[in-house]
């Protein structure tokens, strides 16, 4: 199958490279290339997995920065998970394994599938492109879940990754500050006229204050906060990890880095949802050393942020409670509008999407997923997604609770606590944003493979002890069928 696949890449490149001789196309070049990128992604999936959790925090920032190439953009996207997607089931139908046996909300994700489908259809929806796009917002990444659990092969394996992840959110951290260093109008070729277009009004209009949110953007407190609370929380997992001096200090610093972004951000819903991961991380972090030891390392970095930071933070933090009012009136207000009007089956996909208002004025913007849920999908699909991620999150905990090794159990925990963070984050923005879109997903499958790479039932033994990783039930399978 390799080889095909690598033919079919070269066809198309051949084909695409034509193209620009005879029609003189300098823009088929860029497509060649991304061709070449799924036909890598496809032959060499856990690399490009790698690089597509690295690149995907960088999407925002070229379509505010290129927003003419914007379809080009999320083109290279698709085309890169398409093809990390083809060659990851391709290896698995190889070795012979039936992944979606390891999905532990099989049910409620086949029931989503199909009312998604079918709402792909809706005769509401005002174009197909709509549709298609509703489709891969609500699905793109979801199996980054499988591919999440099959990549981890060690214990190893799972903290090499980890820390290629915090040093690569070194760039992507300073360049979320830059944006608020600098303003919204920060990286972007778009002028007043074109701005003014994409703002709209917060929570009905009450408050008079427009905000600029372009489309899929890495605006600084939507994009950038999902990512932070993606990663926070495993930075300190990683502390715990049995890692040398050098590796903590690294980790230590782009935690630091991290929470300076948290704190600078100045979006309440992400302070919040950020104070709920470390609850979560205390309540199943066991032992009072090690409780003892995750509080200080956050009061540490709390002190080397605190003289940049902290009066505005403090500010912010203030006006918490009105924020969740105002957010809890709006959505007693609507809701039940919304509800009525969409009755068992909703709108149609991505009837709810900034798209969707290119194509017709008779849409919504809700501030709440669970608003937008119920207009493409329903009270019925909204109910199923209930289920699906309730199910998930409760598969995580027991995933996490099963770990027996010191070090994983650190790592467990982070990653307990960023996909909470995930799970929480669908009252506010869902997890179709990017780049939560591909974290929220990978994570909890990483998480729900840690279990089965653990071999130190001993709390007592030597962290730093290596032994060969304990065979999943699914490579047992494969070996005897």
């Amino acid at each position: 199958m390799a080889p095909l696949i690598a033919l079919a890449g070269i066809g198309l490149t051949v084909y695409v490279a034509l193209n620009v001789i005879v029609e003189g196309d300098q823009r088929f070049v860029l497509y060649a290339g991304i061709v070449l990128a799924g036909v890598i992604a496809a032959l060499q999936w856990r690399v490009m997995t790698v690089f597509l959790l690295i690149a995907i925090c960088f999407e925002g920032t070229l379509l505010r920065t290129y927003w003419t190439l914007a379809t080009t953009v999320l083109f290279a996207k698709a085309v890169v998970a398409a093809g990390l997607y083809a060659g990851f089931f391709i290896e698995l139908a190889r070795r012979g394994i039936a992944p979606f046996r390891s999905l532990p909300f099989l049910v409620p994700a086949a029931v989503m599938f199909g009312i998604t489908l079918v709402q792909t259809v809706n005769p509401w929806i005002p174009s197909p492109i709509v549709a298609v796009i509703g489709f891969g917002l609500f699905w793109g990444f979801v199996p980054m879940y499988l591919v999440g659990y099959y990549l981890v092969e060690s214990k190893e394996a799972v903290i090499r990754l980890l820390l290629i992840l915090a040093v690569a959110s070194f760039p992507v951290t300073v360049t979320g500050i830059r944006q608020y260093i600098l303003g919204p109008e920060a990286f972007t070729e778009l002028d007043a006229e074109v701005l003014n277009d994409f703002a709209f009004w917060w929570i009905g209009g009450e408050s008079g204050t427009r905000y600029f949110r372009p489309p899929a953007t890495f605006t600084f407190t939507m994009g950038f906060g999902l990512y932070l609370l993606s990663v926070l929380p495993i930075f300190f997992g990683l502390l715990g990890a049995g890692l040398s001096a050098a590796k903590r200090v690294v980790v230590f610093a782009a935690g630091g880095l991290a929470l300076v972004g948290m704190m600078v951000n100045g979006a309440r819903s992400f302070y919040v949802l950020a104070g709920l991961e470390l609850l979560v991380m205390l309540v199943m972090l066991r032992g009072g050393r090690q409780r003892a030891g995750f509080v200080l390392g956050g009061v540490l970095l709390l002190a080397g942020v605190y003289p940049f930071t902290w009066d505005m933070f403090v500010d912010r933090v203030a006006t918490i409670p009105g924020n969740i009012s105002l957010r809890l009136n709006y959505m007693l207000q609507t809701g039940p509008a919304i509800a009525l009007s969409s009755s068992l089956v909703g709108h149609g996909a991505g009837t709810a999407t900034a798209a969707a208002r290119r194509f017709s004025n008779e849409v919504i913007f809700p501030e709440s997923y669970w608003l937008k849920l119920l207009w493409e999908y329903g009270l019925l699909g909204t109910v199923v997604f209930l289920v699906l991620v309730s199910m998930m999150f409760w598969a995580s905990i027991k995933a996490q609770r099963s770990i027996r090794d010191v070090r994983l159990r650190w790592v467990g925990v982070g990653l307990l606590a960023a996909v909470a963070g995930g799970v929480l984050n669908v009252f506010v923005a869902g997890p179709d944003f990017t780049p939560m879109n591909v974290y929220f997903w990978f994570f909890a499958g990483v998480l729900q493979r840690l279990p089965e790479l653990d071999d130190s039932p001993d709390e007592g033994a030597d962290v730093q002890a290596t032994a060969a990783p304990r065979p999943s039930r699914h490579a047992a399978e494969a070996r005897d069928p």
